[in-house]
Formats: structure tokens, sequence, C-alpha cells
């Protein structure tokens, strides 16, 4: 059996400036206008938090609270604007998956893919939230100087129903995700910003 990936520290992103920053793996992407780090403090007003949070009572809230702070605490960075909107990033080991520029998934490469990727995100999900999950879209797109898997599904958990928006980047050695969720209500709330941050990232200083 193949090797467990080694286990490696969560990488931090720091803001200088207008952009967001990361010294390893070396990447970085320009901050749309008004965005910046999500802090603990955040969590009452996260526009996908609005449903669940008003269901609860004090003590539920309080969990909540404690619950969002531990996955910032795990997130390399996650971000917001005047509206609540939501985009996070994560970084994780690059096993030689790249696309060419140009590249077409064909319809049995979408389906491989989305099975594998559903099947991790349930695994990783608690015994007692295990989310249903319905993929809307998986193609490579072009994004500045890179080609990038964009993955876009709806979330069902007991945060409600979401909308999942995941461009993957990849380098020799690491994957970036960049990921904006969204309400069905409000599905384009810094979706644009979400875009044109994409589109900003590079690799190297």
């Amino acid at each position: 059996a193949p090797p467990p990936p080694t286990s490696r520290p969560v990488p931090r992103g720091t803001i200088l400036n207008d952009q967001l920053v990361f010294a390893f793996p070396t990447f970085w992407i320009t901050l749309a206008p008004g965005w910046r780090a999500v802090v603990a403090s955040d969590v009452s007003r996260l526009d996908i938090h609005q449903h669940v949070l008003g269901a609860m009572n004090a003590r539920a809230r309080a969990e909540f609270e404690r619950m969002f702070g531990a996955r910032l605490e795990r997130s390399p960075a996650m971000l917001t604007n005047g509206r609540g909107a939501l985009v996070s990033v994560g970084v994780t080991e690059n096993r030689s998956v790249r696309y060419q520029p140009g590249y077409r998934m064909n319809q049995r490469e979408r389906e491989l893919f989305w099975r594998e990727f559903s099947r991790r995100l349930v695994d990783a999900a608690p015994e007692n939230n295990k989310p249903v999950l319905v993929m809307r879209s998986v193609d490579v797109k072009e994004y500045g100087d890179s080609s990038a898997l964009v993955v876009v599904y709806t979330r069902e958990d007991l945060l409600g129903t979401l909308i999942w928006t995941q461009v993957n980047f990849f380098s020799e050695d690491s994957t970036i995700a960049l990921i904006h969720v969204a309400t069905l209500a409000n599905p384009s709330n810094g979706l644009a910003d979400f875009d044109a941050m994409a589109r900003s990232l590079r690799f190297g200083m």
C-alpha cells in the first residue's frame, strides 16, 4: 500500500496591503475591494450562518461559535466582505495532477472525479452530520496563466443547503483550493469578487 501523505503544518496566509500572501507553498491572491480576513466574531454576521443561528438557543449558539473558532484555526485563510460573503482557501498535497491549457474533460472523467471528491467529503464529515452532495458542474477552465479544475455543487447538512464553488489550482507539489460558499437564497453574494480573486492567483513571489 502507498504510504499515507505526510502531515504538514497548516499554511497561514498573511494580508499585506491588498494581497493575501502564502510563504509555503508560495502563492498570492489580490483581494477584491472591501474584503478582509475573517475573525471569530464574524460567526454571527456571515450570510451562510443566518438560517441556522436563528433557530438556536443560547447554549447551541455558544457551541456553534466554539466550533467555528476551531474551524478558523484549522483554515489557511477565510475572507469576508461587508455583506457577509465567505471565501476560504485550502492547501493540500498534489500528487502529480496537472491540466494542460485548453484541456477538456469528458463525461466519464467528470463522473470519476465527482465520485472520489464526494466520497472524501462524506468520509471527512462527522457521523452526526453526513452531507448530501449534488454535483452541478465539473470543468477545467483557464484562470490567468493557469488551468484550474472548477467544481460547483450543493451540500445539504446541518447548515442547510449551500452552494459551493471550488477552484483548484495545481503546482508541482500543492493543490490550492479557492472556495466560495453561498446560500440558495443569495447565491451570487461575493461571487463576482471571488472570480476576480481566483483570476488574480499567481504562484511564486
